[in-house]
């Protein structure tokens, strides 16, 4: 069952561009090894996004949602 981006990450902030480039994403999966040191979220959406902008949510979602963590 596929949720909106906001709906998984609702305290995640980012800049303007970037909350409408994921306001039409949806998260199908969202999967962890088991020691916790990756995550991996599967994104599906009617637009492509550009690499850099997917590198700079990486680092994002680690800073603000994982920051004692070594991810």
């Amino acid at each position: 069952m596929a949720k909106f981006f906001f709906d998984v990450f609702p305290t995640l902030t980012v800049n303007e561009e970037m909350k409408n480039l994921l306001s039409e994403m949806e998260i199908t999966k969202v999967s962890a090894n088991p020691s916790k040191t990756w995550i991996r979220i599967y994104l599906s959406g009617p637009r492509l996004i550009h690499k850099s902008n997917i590198f700079a949510l990486e680092k994002q979602i680690k800073k603000q949602l994982f920051p004692s963590q070594h991810m």
